[in-house]
């Protein structure tokens, strides 16, 4: 009995061993290696890391991200392939920014996709980036035309994506923080509010959003644009 258990110590000892260098940061399969890709979209996706990262939610309250919890990759943001498990990839995660907060993965978060959306990604942020900027382009010219519609109410929208070519802000969510919303970022236009025609393209109407009081947490700050068609959120 005792040679079995200083057997079974032996093996889960080489087995920690070889799971802190294959999950460290400081593992060669983490550095130039393994193929590359670029996240194309947000993506929700669960953490595989064995030691807790530090999840930055606001200007005070970092929590950590531990095996098993959920946050999201970001567009722009780079993984790199350490592992393929049947048709699964294991890939670590750089953030798009050096600072990412809220529910945001944080650079080093590792965790598994399948291996054949890790191989279509690149070519889907090409195709993403190449709208983007076409789409920058014409809410540009819409507002260079300084066109303002009529306002109406704005009804109970919900979710939708700003498409601000600056950043907009309100000055308080819950902790009282101030949050900037651009380009991309999403929040909720709330009923009670104001919106206003800012111009009109590809049967979509680019609207201007007034929100009803001081807005704070997900809701839309006044000023947010977004597009009539809702499946473009």
């Amino acid at each position: 009995m005792k040679y079995i258990t200083m057997g079974l110590f032996i093996i889960m000892v080489a087995i920690s061993a070889f799971c802190f260098g294959f999950i460290s940061s400081g593992n060669p399969l983490l550095g130039i290696e393994g193929p590359r890709t670029i996240v194309p979209f947000q993506v929700r996706v669960k953490v595989l890391n064995f030691f807790p990262l530090i999840q930055r939610r606001y200007q005070y309250s970092d929590s950590e991200l531990v095996r098993g919890n959920e946050c999201f990759i970001e567009h722009g943001g780079e993984i790199n392939a350490i592992w393929q498990i049947s048709s699964d990839v294991i890939v670590h995660y750089t953030s798009p920014d050096e600072l990412q907060i809220g529910t945001s993965c944080p650079t080093g978060a590792i965790f598994s996709i399948e291996k054949a959306f890790f191989s279509s990604m690149y070519e889907q942020y090409i195709a993403i980036r190449n709208g983007t900027a076409e789409e920058k382009e014409l809410v540009q010219r819409l507002l260079s035309e300084n066109f303002y519609g009529e306002t109406t109410v704005s009804g109970d929208i919900g979710w939708t994506r700003v498409i601000n070519l600056d950043t907009v802000r309100h000055h308080g969510d819950y902790y009282n923080i101030a949050i900037d919303y651009s380009y991309g970022d999403k929040c909720i236009i709330e009923s009670g509010g104001t919106i206003q025609s800012r111009g009109e393209a590809n049967e979509n109407i680019l609207y201007e959003y007034k929100a009803p009081g001081n807005p704070f947490g997900t809701h839309c700050p006044s000023g947010a644009l977004f597009w009539s068609d809702l499946n473009n959120k």
